[in-house]
């Protein structure tokens, strides 16, 4: 009589066989199969278990739905998206999730739309998915929706959306630049993060402005940090005067800056701030001069550093 035990999941994959094991996926009596199936499937990347993995994230076994993750991971047929636009409209968080995940590996621009509709799914999971897929496709068309996502309920939402507009680059100048003046402090924090962040020289005039004018100290700090990674010579001035702040927040920012951009204009300014009242202050103060060295770096005033030691680690903002 023939033997109708399990499925020899060891076997199909050593005969690489792709539709034994999708037929083993679904075998019920036993999750530790269906496991290693999936695991099975993710060495060969089958375009056609994509629809039986996407189904395996709904299993009622930990294991399966991981082990499928997994393989959906590694499947990036740029020609066949659809199975994971379906997922999107999936009633499990997880299935959408790893639908968008999936997506932002393909990188295809059908995607796009499907995608952007998923930044305001009832998931942040799914939302912060969505938002860091977009950034993996990198289309300006997703600059306006990110902008938006900017201004999401969830940390992870928007840390996400700045990560993807900074990927994006020069098209999400504009709309970083208009959110710097945005109601919401967090809005102002994240796009001021973002413009930083991408390094623009475009960057530096309305983020110079929010740090020399804002009455937010949270955005001033973060402006400081921002003008660091820009580098510009130009912030050097406004930074020392940043140094006499009255917010001992403010003048550690402006203190960890000068280090980073590394003028010698910084020397004097910063020793005088070794006596500052606020232990990190003084702190942020001697790692900048430490950073500046015995031979500071030269810059050229009204541009960018040129030569010289690299910046010193800059110190995370608190806030």
């Amino acid at each position: 009589m023939p033997s109708f035990g399990p499925p020899d999941v060891g076997k199909l994959r050593a005969n690489r066989d792709a539709p034994g094991l999708i037929k083993a996926l679904g075998y019920r009596k036993d999750p530790l199969v269906r496991r290693d199936a999936a695991e099975a499937l993710a060495e060969f990347g089958d375009e056609g278990a994509v629809e039986f993995l996407i189904a395996a994230l709904e299993d009622e076994s930990w294991s399966v739905r991981k082990a499928a993750k997994v393989a959906l991971g590694g499947i990036h047929d740029a020609h066949a998206p659809e199975p994971f636009i379906a997922a999107l409209k999936s009633g499990t968080d997880d299935v959408r999730k790893a639908g968008a995940q999936a997506l932002g590996q393909t990188a295809d621009g059908r995607a796009l739309e499907p995608l952007i509709g998923a930044l305001k799914d009832e998931s942040w999971s799914v939302r912060e998915a969505a938002a860091r897929a977009l950034g993996q496709i990198g289309d300006a068309s997703a600059v306006e929706p990110l902008g938006v996502a900017l201004r999401d309920p969830d940390l992870a939402v928007r840390e996400a959306a700045v990560d993807a507009l900074v990927r994006i680059g020069a098209p999400a100048f504009e709309v970083l630049s208009l959110a710097l003046g945005d109601e919401s402090w967090e809005v102002r924090r994240a796009a001021t993060k973002a413009l930083g962040q991408m390094h623009d020289p475009r960057a530096l005039e309305p983020i110079l402005a929010a740090f020399i004018d804002h009455r937010d100290d949270r955005l001033r700090s973060n402006a400081a940090a921002a003008l660091s990674g820009i580098g510009d010579a130009r912030a050097v001035e406004p930074l020392i005067v940043g140094l006499g702040d009255d917010t001992a927040q403010v003048r550690e920012a402006a203190a960890a800056a000068l280090g980073g951009i590394g003028d010698p204009r910084a020397i004097k300014p910063l020793r005088a701030t070794l006596d500052d009242p606020d232990m990190n202050v003084r702190q942020a103060a001697a790692e900048a001069l430490g950073a500046l060295g015995p031979t500071p770096r030269r810059t050229e005033t009204g541009g960018q550093r040129v030569t010289g030691r690299p910046p010193a680690k800059q110190q995370s903002n608190r806030h």
